[in-house]
C-alpha cells in the first residue's frame, strides 16, 4: 500500500512538473509583431502576436521564476499559470492562474514609482529630513500591509516583494539626498546654462549657479543617518532576491557607483584608471556570490566595450 502511494505521489508530482505555463492576452504595442520572454540568464521564448496585438502561447519549457515580457514588464511564472495580459487605462492587468501574485507586482511597482517621482520632481525638496523620514515610514507600513494582504501561498514570492520595499525604501532615501534643499527652477537654470556652454565650461559661473540652487543643506549628522538607512540589513550576496528583483539590482548598481569614490579605491582615480575598471575592481572585492558577480562583471565590460574608444583598455576590462 505505501509503495503503492509513493509511486502515485511521484506521478502527481511529475504531474505538476510537467504543467505548461500559458500567456494569452492583448497588447495593442505587439500589433503583428513577437512579444520577448527573457531572464537574466539571457535565455529568450518568442510570444508570437497577430496583426491585432493577440497573442496565445503555451510553454513546456520554462521553470518558475521571474522573467520580462516585452510591452508588460516583470512577469512571475510557475508551472501551471494561465495567464491572460491586457492594458486597460494604461495599466497592465492579469487574469487567470497566477494573476493574484503578477498584479500585486504591478501594483507595488507603480506605488514605488509614484513615490520616487514625487521625491526627483522635487515635491519633498524642502521637507526636514525627519519629516521625510517618517513618511518614508508611513509609506513602507502601506507597502507591507498591502503584501500582507495578498491571497498568496508563495512565501519566497512575499518576502521577495517584503524585498522590493526594502531596497526600494533606500532608493527613494538617496534621490531624496540628491534634491533636498534644492530650488527647482534654479536648477532647471543651472542645466539650461550648461546646455548653452556646450562643453566650454566656466567653472566660476557654474559653480555660482549651483550655489544659487542649493538653498539648504543636510547636516552631517543626518547624512550619517542617511547613510545608515541604506546599508544597515543589506547584502550584496542575495541571489534569490538579485533574481527576483529589478528594485534590489537598481540599489545595487548605485551602490557600486557609489563604491568607487570610497577612500579604498582612491588611489585607482588618482592614477587616471577609468570608472569602469575600478567598479569592476568594486564587484570582485565587494561581492562574492558567483552569479552576481559574474551578472555584474559582464554588464561592466559590455558598457566598457561600447563606450570606449580605446579597444585595448575595453578589452582589458573585458
Amino acid at each position: 500500500m505505501k509503495r503503492i502511494f509513493f509511486i502515485g505521489a511521484m506521478l502527481y508530482s511529475g504531474s505538476l512538473l510537467a504543467q505548461p505555463i500559458k500567456l494569452s492576452g492583448t497588447l495593442p504595442s505587439a500589433s503583428g509583431k513577437s512579444l520577448e520572454l527573457s531572464n537574466l540568464n539571457e535565455q529568450k521564448w518568442a510570444v508570437k502576436a497577430d496583426s491585432s496585438g493577440k497573442f496565445n502561447q503555451s510553454f513546456s519549457d520554462i521553470e518558475k521564476g521571474y522573467y520580462s515580457l516585452s510591452g508588460v514588464g516583470a512577469v512571475y511564472l510557475a508551472p501551471g499559470f494561465d495567464l491572460n495580459i491586457t492594458k486597460e487605462k494604461d495599466k497592465i492587468l492579469f487574469r487567470g492562474k497566477g494573476n493574484i501574485e503578477n498584479n500585486l507586482i504591478v501594483t507595488l511597482n507603480n506605488n514605488i514609482r509614484q513615490m520616487s517621482e514625487e521625491v526627483k520632481e522635487g515635491k519633498m525638496n524642502m521637507v526636514p529630513f525627519p519629516e521625510f523620514q517618517k513618511k518614508m515610514e508611513n509609506w513602507k507600513q502601506q507597502q507591507y500591509l498591502l503584501v500582507s494582504k495578498t491571497k498568496t501561498k508563495d512565501a519566497a514570492f512575499i518576502a521577495h516583494r517584503r524585498g522590493d520595499i526594502d531596497y526600494a525604501a533606500r532608493n527613494i532615501v538617496r534621490e531624496y539626498t540628491y534634491v533636498y534643499g534644492v530650488d527647482m527652477k534654479k536648477r532647471d537654470n543651472f542645466f539650461a546654462l550648461m546646455q548653452k556652454m556646450a562643453g566650454n565650461f566656466d567653472r566660476a559661473k557654474l559653480d555660482s549657479a549651483r550655489n544659487e540652487m542649493e538653498v539648504k543643506k543636510l547636516t552631517r549628522a543626518e547624512r550619517d543617518a542617511i547613510d545608515s538607512i541604506n546599508h544597515i540589513g543589506t547584502s550584496m550576496n542575495d541571489e534569490l532576491l538579485f533574481k527576483a528583483s529589478g528594485i534590489y539590482r537598481k540599489w545595487m548598481d548605485q551602490e557600486i557607483g557609489t563604491l568607487i569614490y570610497k577612500s579604498k579605491y582612491r588611489d585607482d582615480f588618482n592614477k587616471g584608471a577609468k570608472s569602469e575598471a575600478i567598479q569592476s575592481k568594486v564587484v570582485d572585492n565587494e561581492i562574492s556570490n558567483a552569479f552576481i558577480r559574474e551578472y555584474w562583471q559582464y554588464d561592466i565590460a559590455s558598457i566598457a566595450l561600447k563606450m570606449s574608444e580605446n579597444i585595448a583598455e575595453a578589452d582589458s576590462i573585458y
